[in-house]
């Protein structure tokens, strides 16, 4: 599947938001304008009085493979706590 980029107004099919300490973050699935579904979490933070955003944009079909290593990662910090 060729994925198109994320493009700002795709249609949002299902959303989360959830706020801990300072940060926001948006969980949302999408639909691009070729059909495609991805997931976009963007962060909010403020950062010198100014707000600012950071968003990661995952499509469908490459979803596995991002969770196996999201998840190696989460591992990681859990299992070496120093």
């Amino acid at each position: 599947m060729a994925n198109d980029p994320p493009v700002e107004g795709a249609k949002v099919l299902h959303g989360e938001r959830m706020t801990l300490s300072n940060r926001e973050y948006v969980f949302e699935v999408r639909r691009s304008a070729k059909g495609n579904r991805y997931l976009s979490v963007t962060e909010i933070h403020e950062r010198n009085g100014k707000s600012r955003k950071e968003t990661v944009a995952v499509f469908e079909d490459q979803m596995d493979e991002f969770m196996v290593a999201m998840n190696r990662a989460v591992s990681f910090i859990k299992e070496n706590k120093s």
